[in-house]
């Protein structure tokens, strides 16, 4: 019987090992943009940690298919680009690891209007924690179906 127990911890010790390693764990990311002379973009993750070295490119209001610039974040998550015209500038982020950003930049406008986030992950922090004890709750209801089922075959 606490072989039972000592298999259902180390596959539930294992399932979450992995899990981690297949970003179930991973944080949402966000962003802010300065308007000054230039148009700064601010990539950071939902706990305030810098997205550094993500993948920027820029497209402009005449051509959103061809790249009008490309380039990376810096070590602060920072990215910065000077628009030639006015109208919507989009802003595609991305960092390697599953998230991304996509967003509608108007220069002539204030800083952070018309902006929409996306992420890619999907799931919130929250759901992914359900879904994590949803699991191991599964391993534990198989632990106790298995007991049952040893428990009839020993006592007729």
């Amino acid at each position: 019987m606490k072989r039972i127990y000592v298999i259902l911890f180390l596959s539930s010790a294992l399932f979450l090992l992995g899990a981690r390693d297949n970003h179930v764990f991973s944080h949402g990311i966000q962003y802010t943009i300065d308007k000054a002379e230039t148009m700064i973009v601010r990539v950071e993750y939902d706990d305030g940690e810098p997205a550094s070295y993500s993948e920027v490119k820029i497209f402009s209001p005449d051509d959103p298919k061809v790249e009008y610039q490309k380039g990376r974040t810096d070590k602060k998550g920072q990215f910065s680009f000077l628009p030639d015209k006015g109208g919507e500038w989009k802003v595609v982020i991305t960092d390697g690891m599953g998230h991304a950003i996509a967003a509608e930049v108007l220069p002539d406008n204030k800083a952070g209007t018309g902006l929409a986030a996306v992420q890619s992950s999907g799931l919130t922090r929250w759901q992914k924690a359900a879904i994590a004890l949803s699991v191991v709750w599964g391993f534990i209801g198989w632990a106790f179906f298995l007991k049952a089922r040893n428990m009839r075959r020993t006592n007729p």
